[in-house]
């Protein structure tokens, strides 16, 4: 099968006239004309940009994945081409944002863990000492902490 096939089933499948998937696929923000639908449909002219690929699958409720792998296949454009690299390195430089994310996240975790250990060394401190000085131990772990300690 070849890109304009699968395109000419995706449309016939959705029952969606040309007129319409171009003024669904304005509202995804791609300004396609009814005639150029047209073109691809009939494999008149070398299949489109990847953005309009993608878009034509959703709004004709096609697979996505398969109509893009026909697209490089059947004839590929340079402009084709130019998005594809642009979509990867935009996943990679994601990718990239989340290892760094996850990296932060795993460290602030084992900041939070020591945190919460010094905290309880701090009251079991305050709960060695003279009960007499504990009261001021207390009210002086809260304005540090924020937090009030379990009193014994």
């Amino acid at each position: 099968m070849i890109y304009h096939e699968l395109l000419n089933e995706y449309i016939k499948k959705s029952g969606l006239s040309l007129r319409q998937i171009s003024e669904q696929m304005k509202n995804r923000g791609v300004k396609i004309d009814k005639s150029y639908i047209s073109k691809l449909q009939n494999g008149v002219v070398n299949p489109p940009s990847l953005v309009i690929t993608l878009a034509l699958a959703d709004v004709t409720g096609g697979e996505p994945e398969k109509l893009v792998q026909l697209a490089q296949s059947d004839g590929i454009s340079s402009q084709f081409l130019t998005e594809m690299l642009s979509v990867s390195e935009d996943l990679m430089k994601k990718s990239l944002d989340q290892k760094w994310l996850l990296e932060k996240m795993s460290k602030l975790e084992m900041l939070e863990k020591e945190n919460k250990e010094l905290k309880s060394m701090v009251l079991w401190s305050a709960r060695r000492l003279h009960k007499t000085y504990k009261g001021y131990i207390y009210d002086d772990y809260e304005k540090v902490t924020g937090e009030k300690p379990e009193r014994l």
